[in-house]
């Protein structure tokens, strides 16, 4: 009976930090939103480029998104590659996080996805 009360104290110990740091996360639509909303690839739009995004890679952490124009008839119609947090909807170019992608629209977009107000330029 002793054992069972250390074993259940330690597993209580080990749960509840882990229950108070539950963290979001995006779904596959909403991080390809995200990449979708990316002032280059909005500009891509306007001028009639065809994007579209394609999910390269998830982890726990992160979501890989390239995003290319599709209405290209030469070369590869690159117009990005994006790493997208899947706790905090943070965009950045690349897989280089201190090359922060930011705008208006995706500070509103990443507000709407969490369903909150709040700083959302880190």
């Amino acid at each position: 009976m002793k054992r069972f009360g250390v074993t259940a104290l330690t597993l209580a110990f080990y749960a509840v930090p882990a229950i108070g740091q539950h963290k979001p996360i995006l779904t596959a639509k909403q991080f390809t939103d995200l990449a979708m909303n990316v002032p280059e690839v909005l500009a891509a739009v306007k001028l009639h480029r065809c994007p579209r995004a394609e999910l390269l890679e998830v982890n726990q952490n992160t979501a890989y998104i390239q995003v290319r124009s599709t209405c290209n008839t030469t070369g590869s119609g690159l117009l990005g590659n994006f790493t997208v947090d899947r706790h905090t909807g943070q965009v950045w170019h690349d897989v280089d996080p201190a090359d922060i992608v930011n705008s208006n629209r995706l500070r509103s977009l990443r507000a709407k996805m969490f369903g909150r107000k709040g700083n959302f330029d880190q």
